[in-house]
């Protein structure tokens, strides 16, 4: 009896951990996800990606950032490799800021994803500014 509540258990474990799906970096490609940076204080994301297309929507809930920062971001997203991406403003779907400008022409932002834990991702985020290397970082989690 103790044997078959052994072999009952260990049928259940294994069938549970062979259905997991790990989460890989094409897993990120395509869907809705927030997106927190490690800034002070966090900047909080809704984005929204369609293969090389990616729509970013500050949360403002305590109203601390200027109104230019609350229109939709819309960007174009170049696959590096599986794991790390250009990402450049979209001029053809809003109008660029001069800081927007200037990223696009120093060739966008080099975010390269290093770590995955259950449903997000840790990203490092590099961008030239100003002929000044900036580097941010933060996780993006599926919806």
């Amino acid at each position: 009896m103790r044997k078959n509540i052994l072999l009952i258990l260990t049928f259940i474990f294994f069938s549970l951990t062979s259905f997991s799906q790990d989460m890989t970096c094409n897993d990120y490609k395509n869907g809705k996800f927030i997106a927190v940076t490690d800034t002070e204080p966090p900047i909080e994301f809704e984005i929204t990606r369609n293969g090389a297309e990616q729509i970013e929507v500050l949360k403002d809930p305590n109203g601390i950032y200027p109104e230019e920062f609350k229109t939709d971001q819309f960007g174009k997203i170049e696959w590096i490799d599986e794991c790390s991406y250009k990402l450049k403003y979209d001029g053809s779907k809003m109008e660029l800021s001069e800081f927007q400008i200037a990223a696009n022409e120093n060739g966008g932002s080099l975010n390269e994803i290093y770590k995955i834990e259950e449903n997000c991702f840790y990203y490092k985020s590099t961008m030239k500014i100003n002929g000044k290397l900036e580097t941010m970082s933060g996780k993006i989690c599926k919806e």
